[in-house]
C-alpha cells in the first residue's frame, strides 16, 4: 500500500512516474512523458535522479553525492529536475501542473484522418515497431485545438478537462510524442527565436535504458573506427540504406526529375565529361571504394556505356552483406566486387582513371584530440625552441601527431576537444600512386571547408563529418589539383524543386500508413507529384498530414542536401 502524502514531511520529494529513460552513444537522456520534455545528461547524474525513487529528503540524497559532480552541486540538478518536473512532491496529482502550459503539435507527426472525423496516429520511433494510435472524432476535435497559442486551462472549459488530460497523457508519452507543453504560447519565440526550448522540435527516437538492468552506456574512445561495425554488424543491405544510413545517392537512385530524368551516378558523369576529368573516349578504368548496393556503379557504368567507352569497373567493398547486393545489382555489366578494408587492401588495379568515394570517408577512422595533448597552450610558432618542443609532442601521438606535423595542418582555431579525420587523410594518401596520371577521384561526404568534424548522433554506429579545408591540404601536399564544389551544384541539380522532408522515423511510420492501404513507399527522393502519382487512386493525401515538402537543398527525406561536399582530385599529366 503507498504512503498517503501526510506520511511524509512537505520537504520530501520522489521522481516522477512520467519520468521514461534512454540511452545513445555514450548518453542518458530523460524524457517526460507528461510534458514532451527532453533532458541529455550523464549515467552518474541519472543516479542522482534514481536515488528519489522512493520519497526522500533532498538534503540526504545531495549530502550522500557529496561532490561527486564536480564544480556543479546536487543541490543544481535537485533544481533543474523540480523545474522539469522529474522530481515531485509524494502524493501530488501532477496533471495539476499542465492547466498553465500550452499544448504544442510536435514534429514529424504522421497521421490520417478518418470520414468520420477520427484520426489515427502512426508512431515508430527509432527502431520500436510502428504502432497506430486512434483518436475519436471527439478527441480529433480537441487535437484540432491545440493551435500552440492557446492555454490549456481554456481548452478545458470547451472540451472537459478530464478529456483534455487524458488526451495530452496520451499523445506527449514517447510512444506517440505528438504533443509537446510549453511555457508561453509559440508566438512568443517568434521574435526570440534564440530562446526556443529545443525540445520542442526534438523526438526521442533512442532505444529506452532501464540502469538497474542495462550495461553502463560506453561513450567511443578517442580513436575509434567503424571496421567492426561493418565487417559484422551490417546483414541486412536494403535496410542499411533504407533506414539506417540513407545516402544523397541512394534518393535518387533512379530517374529523377530534379536531375532532369537522370540518376545520381548518370548526372556524375555527365558533371565529370563537361568538366574534361575523364576520358570521352577509349578505355577507362574505375575503383569504387565502398559501393553501397550497387547503384552508382550500376549508373556510372552504363552511362559510360552509353557515351561509348569501354569500362572496367572494382568495386572495393568492407562489408559482405553489401558485397553480395553490390554483385546483384551489377550482373551482366563489367563490374567486380573485390573484399577489402580500403585502408590496408592491396588495390585490385595499378592505374585508374577514375576513383569513386561517395559518403564513406565519414566512416573511416578518427582520433578525438585535446588542446593539452597537443600542447597548444604552450606552443609558440614564433619560437624556434618551441616548435621543437612541440613537434616532440605530437611524435607523442601517433597518426594523428605525424599527419599534422607532416602536412601542418592549421590547428590553432580548434575547439577543445575537437576530431581529426585521419582515416580520411590517409585514404587520399593510399590514392596517389593508383590514380593515372591526368585521372580523377571524387570524394563526396557531408562537411565544411572550414568546420571541424562533427560526430553524428542519429545513426546506431559512429560517423564525422569532413573538415574538407585538411583533405584540400593534403591533397595539394600529395600533388593533386583540387576542386571543392557543392554536390547538388556538380550535379546540376534543380534546386528550386521541392521534396519531402522526414526523419528515419517518421518515414517508416509513413510507410505503415502507405502499406495499410496497398501502397509500397520506397526510400527514394519523392516530390510531391512524385508521391501523388503513387497514391492516386489508394489513398487520399489531403487526409495524411504532416506531409512537408521544402526546397530540396534544405532537406530530402532525413537529409540536407547543401551539407554535402564534394572534393575533386585530379592527377597531373606529368606527375
Amino acid at each position: 500500500m503507498s504512503a498517503s502524502v501526510d506520511a511524509y514531511d512537505s520537504r520530501h520529494l520522489k521522481r516522477s512516474k512520467y519520468v521514461s529513460t534512454f540511452a545513445h552513444m555514450g548518453e542518458v537522456y530523460v524524457y517526460h512523458d507528461l510534458y514532451g520534455y527532453i533532458l541529455k545528461m550523464s549515467p552518474d547524474i541519472l543516479e542522482f535522479l534514481n536515488a528519489f525513487k522512493t520519497p526522500v529528503l533532498p538534503e540526504a540524497v545531495c549530502t550522500e553525492y557529496g561532490n561527486a559532480f564536480g564544480e556543479q552541486t546536487p543541490e543544481s540538478f535537485v533544481g533543474v529536475f523540480l523545474q522539469f518536473g522529474c522530481l515531485v512532491t509524494p502524493g501530488q496529482d501532477e496533471r495539476d501542473g499542465l492547466w498553465d502550459k500550452v499544448p504544442v503539435k510536435a514534429r514529424w507527426n504522421v497521421w490520417e484522418r478518418g470520414e468520420d472525423g477520427s484520426l489515427t496516429f502512426y508512431a515508430g520511433w527509432g527502431e520500436r515497431e510502428v504502432a497506430r494510435h486512434t483518436l475519436t472524432p471527439a478527441e480529433a476535435a480537441i487535437w484540432d485545438a491545440f493551435d500552440s497559442e492557446t492555454r490549456l486551462s481554456v481548452l478545458a472549459e470547451a472540451h472537459g478537462a478530464e478529456a483534455v488530460a487524458d488526451l495530452v497523457e496520451r499523445l506527449a508519452h514517447h510512444e506517440v510524442q505528438a504533443v509537446k507543453l510549453s511555457q508561453v504560447p509559440l508566438s512568443y519565440y517568434k521574435t526570440r527565436q534564440h530562446l526556443k526550448p529545443p525540445y520542442l522540435t526534438s523526438t526521442m527516437p533512442y532505444a529506452p535504458y532501464d540502469p538497474d538492468r542495462d550495461p553502463l552506456p560506453q561513450a567511443f574512445p578517442d580513436t575509434f573506427s567503424p571496421e567492426q561495425y561493418y565487417e559484422e554488424e551490417v546483414h541486412d543491405a536494403e535496410a542499411q540504406f533504407d533506414h539506417q544510413e540513407t545516402t544523397l545517392s541512394h534518393l535518387f537512385r533512379v530517374p529523377h526529375p530534379a536531375l532532369g530524368g537522370r540518376t545520381y551516378g548518370e548526372a556524375l558523369v555527365d558533371a565529370l565529361l563537361q568538366r574534361g576529368r575523364i576520358p570521352a573516349s577509349g578505355d577507362i578504368r574505375v575503383l569504387e571504394i565502398g559501393g553501397g548496393l550497387g547503384w552508382v556503379a550500376k549508373a556510372v557504368t552504363e552511362a559510360l556505356q552509353k557515351r561509348g567507352l569501354t569500362v572496367t569497373y572494382d568495386i572495393v567493398e568492407l562489408t559482405p552483406a553489401l558485397a553480395e547486393a553490390q554483385r546483384k545489382q551489377t550482373a551482366g555489366l563489367p563490374v567486380t566486387v573485390h573484399m577489402g578494408n580500403a585502408m590496408t587492401v592491396d588495390w585490385p588495379g595499378e592505374r585508374y582513371d577514375l576513383v569513386i568515394s561517395n559518403e564513406m570517408i565519414g566512416d573511416l577512422p578518427a582520433v578525438r584530440l585535446t588542446h593539452e595533448q597537443l600542447g597548444l597552450d604552450k606552443h609558440d610558432a614564433e619560437d624556434e625552441a618551441s616548435d621543437e618542443a612541440w613537434a616532440a609532442t605530437l611524435g607523442k601521438l601517433g597518426e594523428a601527431g605525424e599527419l599534422v606535423l607532416r602536412y601542418k595542418l592549421p590547428v590553432g582555431d580548434a575547439p577543445d576537444p575537437f576530431y581529426l579525420n585521419i582515416g580520411a587523410m590517409k585514404l587520399l594518401e593510399r590514392l596517389w600512386p593508383v590514380v593515372a596520371p591526368g585521372g580523377t577521384a571524387v570524394l563526396t561526404e557531408f562537411g565544411e571547408m572550414g568546420r571541424w568534424p562533427v560526430l553524428s548522433t542519429q545513426l546506431d554506429h559512429p560517423e564525422l563529418s569532413i573538415h574538407f579545408g585538411h583533405l584540400s591540404l593534403v591533397a595539394r601536399e600529395l600533388g593533386f589539383h583540387t576542386d571543392f564544389a557543392f554536390v547538388v551544384d556538380l550535379l546540376g541539380l534543380d534546386t528550386d524543386q521541392e521534396g519531402l522532408a522526414t526523419t528515419r522515423s517518421y518515414f517508416k511510420a509513413l510507410q505503415a500508413l502507405f502499406a495499410d492501404h496497398g501502397l509500397s513507399l520506397e526510400k527514394i527522393g519523392y516530390t510531391r507529384p512524385m508521391l501523388e502519382q503513387l497514391a492516386d487512386g489508394k489513398l487520399d493525401l489531403e487526409r495524411v498530414g504532416d506531409l512537408d515538402f521544402r526546397p530540396i537543398i534544405d532537406r530530402l527525406m532525413g537529409l540536407v542536401p547543401h551539407e554535402f561536399k564534394a572534393l575533386v582530385l585530379q592527377r597531373p599529366l606529368d606527375a
